[in-house]
């Protein structure tokens, strides 16, 4: 919970009560469309992708994605 807390009052820019209001999913949903918006907006951007989902990702697929995008944040 602390590293999703993290994203949302980090990367995401929420108030601490903004945060524990938003339920889990959502702020991972808000998370990656920022992480999108910022690489498409980035001028130094690579042409290849390899984060982009798959067409016909499944829903735990994309939990087990996320999830490791969190750990990989950690280092």
């Amino acid at each position: 919970m602390d590293e999703i807390f993290c994203i949302a009052t980090g990367s995401l820019q929420w108030s601490p009560r903004d945060a524990w209001e938003t339920p889990v999913p959502q702020i991972l949903m808000a998370w990656e469309a920022r992480v999108e918006f910022l690489r498409a907006t980035n001028p130094f951007r690579k042409v290849e992708d390899p984060d982009t989902p798959p067409p016909e990702e499944t829903p735990e697929e994309k939990r087990q994605r996320l999830k490791a995008k969190i750990r990989g944040m950690r280092g």
